[in-house]
């Protein structure tokens, strides 16, 4: 079954345009968080880079998932924001694959407030994929960006357009990576639960819609639970979160692919204070 996959892999690589296979399989929801400002953390760039203009510290997430339990499909992937003196500087790094079939991807970012009731990121990626001494490898580059305005306290919405001028693979690759287009709104009905919703359209896909929510019932347990209609698969993950860490199991399920286990770990730093204001002293 694992070299049915592996396989299968290749296949998509080398003969599908606008195909990727970087996208992980709960990330997405769990990064729905983007349009919340109680829950947003350093996984929610992944869903939407502006999300990071509302950091006052460090956050950085580590997030690995096993996909349908093929130790061939595996994937890594690591977010971090620093803030500067305006804004936000992001980093995104993704391994995917195994020896025979690899994806790797850099994304550097950068996010910041226009206004206090607009915020915008934009990122810039190096993609690669490697397929063996057989098929060689093969590199492209694209951008994504993304807008979130907040609509009063407790709504945000948000679009984010990734790779919407085609990047094409070098020579070793056919085809191009997909653009796809999102929009998003979300609720922070409390602090402790969100909810919100997220419209997708991937390029030669159908439009799915993910629907998700963050739940603190105690102060150290966290539940996050979603679904996607395209794929008609569903993701929960228990967590603990206290401040300045967290540590989630994720498990989501595809009704005909099954199980796809993983962890996320989050930590963050101090919130960053203002300079303070030094008064000269005259003699």
């Amino acid at each position: 079954m694992g070299r049915f996959f592996l396989w299968l892999m290749l296949h998509q690589a080398l003969a599908i345009p606008a195909q990727t296979l970087q996208r992980p399989v709960a990330a997405s929801f769990a990064g729905a968080g983007a349009y919340s400002k109680q829950h947003a953390d350093a996984l929610s760039a992944m869903v939407n880079q502006a999300s990071m203009a509302g950091f006052s510290n460090f956050r950085a997430v580590l997030y690995a998932e096993k996909r349908y339990l093929l130790r061939e499909w595996q994937q890594l992937q690591l977010a971090a924001s620093l803030p500067l003196q305006s804004g936000q500087l992001g980093l995104h790094l993704l391994y995917s694959g195994s020896s025979g079939y690899r994806e790797t991807k850099a994304g550097l970012a950068y996010a910041r407030n226009i206004g206090s009731k607009l915020d915008a990121g934009v990122q810039f990626n190096y993609h690669g994929i490697g397929m063996g001494a057989v098929y060689g490898s093969a590199y492209t580059v694209s951008v994504e960006a993304g807008i979130i305005i907040h609509l009063s306290d407790k709504v945000h919405a948000g679009a984010h357009v990734n790779n919407p001028v085609g990047g094409k693979w070098s020579k070793g690759g056919t085809g191009k990576l997909p653009a796809v287009y999102s929009f998003g709104l979300g609720y922070d009905a409390s602090a402790v639960f969100f909810t919100g919703v997220e419209i997708v359209k991937e390029e030669d896909q159908p439009v799915s819609i993910q629907a998700g929510f963050i739940y603190q019932p105690l102060p150290l347990i966290r539940i996050r639970a979603g679904v996607s209609t395209a794929t008609a698969s569903a993701w929960m993950a228990l967590g603990i979160a206290k401040k300045g860490w967290g540590f989630d199991i994720t498990a989501a399920y595809h009704p005909q692919l099954g199980m796809s286990p993983g962890i996320i770990l989050t930590v963050s730093g101090k919130k960053r204070t203002k300079d303070p204001v030094v008064k000269n002293i005259l003699p």
